[in-house]
This record gives structure tokens, sequence and C-alpha cells, in this order.
């Protein structure tokens, strides 16, 4: 099944209500990359050695573990309303949706297709490019997007001097593993606060950064065990407060940027319910074929007994 789009892209993923701003941030993060190393991924967990052991392992995202605490229902609906405004905006999805309305497989492709073009991704989208344009600033690198776009940069530095948060440049963007609960990700930040405690700083770019799987997410980060890179694994600082985080709410939609604590301590007590949780969503050892007398057994022996051999049937 072919599906043929014609609205513009960016990079490898289309944003079809994009506006021209949106298209020329996009555009911008695609031409100004930061060189960084990131680890093999496979089936969404990253692929890394064990730091204990050495041995290959298969590491969880963060971004996935810390899922199981959101509610599915409001995704569920917000998916659905993506199907019906994709549909609604592309006259070609439209018409292959109603062809192939038999076709479970080519449905799914179209529905895909459709929440693409409503901008299921674009929002993730412009917060991976804002995360890029902060890393720039932070590193020095003289690059800056293009306005509006540049008003949020500002923002973000004038919310570090405002608060007196110093960005450790060399833990800009770093993949770690916490090796307690079996997940890496990377940390936006270490920074060092005012007061001298060096803690996690995690940029959000969406409309509500008061979220309870944001809390678990600052802990895991918090209790991070190593520090992975291609040479090896170093360990985080000896000092990072694990009891305190913060997250920079960088608002995609007005230029602001609000800098909030996070009871990082709690995170990392719900973290552990997060992994009972993931535990009692597992399948695997719950269900066993129920044993039988064994009598349809002997009898189905015996019938093909008897077709291999009539004569010993008499």
């Amino acid at each position: 099944m072919t599906i043929v789009l014609d609205e513009p892209t960016t990079g490898t993923e289309r944003h079809g209500l994009a506006t021209d701003d949106e298209r020329a941030l996009l555009a911008w993060a695609d031409a100004h990359p930061i060189a960084a190393d990131k680890p093999e991924a496979e089936n969404g967990r990253y692929k890394l050695p064990h730091p204990d052991t050495g041995a290959d392992t298969a590491w969880t995202r963060v971004t996935t573990f810390i899922e199981a605490l959101d509610d599915g229902q409001g995704l569920t609906i917000w998916k659905l309303g993506l199907t019906v405004r994709g549909l609604v905006h592309n006259d070609a999805l439209y018409t292959q949706a109603k062809a192939e309305h038999d076709n479970d497989k080519a449905l799914r492709a179209i529905a895909e297709e459709a929440h693409l073009w409503a901008g299921s991704k674009l929002s993730a989208a412009i917060g991976t490019a804002l995360h890029l344009a902060t890393e720039h600033h932070d590193l020095g690198t003289g690059h800056r997007p293009p306005d509006p776009w540049g008003a949020h940069v500002d923002a973000w530095a004038a919310a570090l001097v405002d608060h007196g948060i110093t960005v450790l440049p060399e833990w800009v963007e770093s993949v770690v593993v916490n090796t307690a609960v079996g997940c890496a990700g990377t940390l936006d930040r270490l920074v060092m606060l005012p007061d001298g405690r060096i803690v996690v700083l995690d940029i959000k770019t969406g409309k509500d950064p008061k979220k309870a799987t944001y809390a678990v997410q600052a802990g895991v980060y918090a209790n991070a065990s190593h520090a992975w890179s291609p040479t090896g694994y170093r360990a985080l600082p000896d000092d990072l407060d694990r009891s305190t985080a913060v997250i920079a709410h960088l608002s995609a939609t007005d230029a602001t940027c609000t800098m909030l604590a996070v009871d990082a301590a709690t995170g990392w007590e719900r973290a552990q319910i997060v992994t009972q949780v993931r535990e009692a969503r597992r399948v695997r050892g719950l269900f066993t074929k129920l044993p039988t007398s064994g009598l349809v057994d002997r009898a189905i022996a015996e019938v093909r007994a008897a077709k291999a051999d009539p004569d010993a049937a008499d």
C-alpha cells in the first residue's frame, strides 16, 4: 500500500499542520545538529554493557519506564481526535481509508499517517529543537535559532541568571544508566544551585510541567549509577543531590521559562512502585496448559497405529 502526501517534510517526520515559523525552527535544527555519541537502540531499548558485569544488556528507556503511571484513557481519546483531524485535512488519506475500510493492516498505516498529518509528533519535534537551541547556548557554539525562537533561548538564559543556576557543560545531554531499575536515558543537565548543590535539571516544553511521571523521571536520573560513553563508564558526581531536582518549563508557546523544584526523593520512591507495576503486568509464567487425563492422546495414538498397521487392529 502506498500513501502519497504532498506536505513539506522536515527530517524524517511529516508535520502537515506546522506553521511557517515552526518549519523554520525544525529546518534550523536539522541544519545545526550537535555531534553526540548515542548508544545503539533496539526495540525501544538501549543496548549497553552492564557497568558491573560487562554483559550486553537491553536497558528500558527512562521515558518508557515512567509510562506505567500514565492514564491511558486520555492518550486514547487524543489519538482518536488526531485520526479524525488528519483525515479531515488530507483528502488523499480520507479517500484511501474508504477504499481500504475492510483491511485492518492498511487502516492502521493510514491512521499513523493521519496522526502525523494532524501533528502527533509536531510538539515533540518543536520540543527537541528547543532543547537543541538551549544546548547550543550552554555550549557556546554561537548558533541561534531564527526568530521568533531566539526569544525562547533568551528566556532560558535569563532564568538561569535569575535563579543563580550554573550549567555544568561536561554533563550536558549525558546518557546515564540506573542499574537499580534497569533503565537508561539522557539527562538534560547537571547544574549547580546558588548554595553549591549539584542537581539534575530537566527541560520540559509541553503545556503542563507538573506531572507525577516527571518527578519519577527526575528520581531515576538523580539516582543513576553510571554515565555512559563509547570509551566506558564514569561515576556521577559524589556530591550529586539525590533529594531535589529542577524542572525548567520552557514554554513552546509564549517564550517564558519557569524553574520548578522537584521532590526527587519521593519520585525515586515512586519509581519502585513503577517497577512493581511493570512486573505485575508481565504474563510470562502466569499460565500453563492444564494437564489432561491422557484419554484423548491415547485414542489418537490408537487410531494412528491402526492406520499404520490395519492387520494389527484385527
